[in-house]
């Protein structure tokens, strides 16, 4: 939540890019996640009440960009990710590994400098996870930073540098 500028920290000094993040104003914040920072969470956090292509969009919105570029860019993210014929479905008409696709599309739609991934495939069959983490390392390979919190010692040995951390404790890298 820090990273992603959700949060403030209580102490210390958050830097991004040589801007003290913690010292920003709510404005500021919302600028910083808005053009910087895409999450992947745990849960996916669509909205039930949209269908795909407008909750791939929803960041965007915050942009200044219209709507017209916002719809054409979010329906290429889907279909890059295999959504193609789902378009107009609502959330609850996906099964899981379809919604977390639809999750990464919403993150990486504004091309964010960094993705923070929490528990990505967490709630996916092995197949839906390795499709998952297939997305991911390609993000990376385009030069997006990206930060993946997992339990899963296998996905974490996939990684290039490893950080563990117990009760909010750094304990090793």
């Amino acid at each position: 939540n820090i990273l992603g500028g959700l949060d403030i920290p209580t102490s210390g000094e958050y830097l991004f890019d040589g801007k003290a993040v913690n010292k920003m104003n709510s404005k500021e914040l919302a600028r910083f996640r808005n053009q910087t920072v895409g999450y992947i969470f745990q849960g996916f956090n669509l909205i039930s009440e949209l269908d795909i292509v407008d909750n791939v969009s929803l960041p965007l919105g915050y942009s200044g960009m219209g709507l017209k570029e916002r719809r054409q860019k979010s329906i290429g993210i889907l279909k890059d990710l295999g959504l193609e014929h789902e378009l107009h479905k609502r959330p609850a008409q996906l099964s899981g590994g379809q919604q977390q696709r639809v999750a990464i599309a919403r993150a990486i739609v504004k091309n964010p400098r960094i993705l923070l991934a929490d528990e990505p495939t967490g709630n996916l069959d092995e197949e839906n996870s390795r499709a998952i983490l297939k997305i991911i390392r390609q993000l990376h390979k385009e030069g997006t930073t990206v930060i993946l919190v997992t339990h899963d010692d296998e996905i974490a040995s996939v990684s290039q540098n490893i950080i563990n951390i117990r009760d909010g404790m750094l304990v090793g890298i």
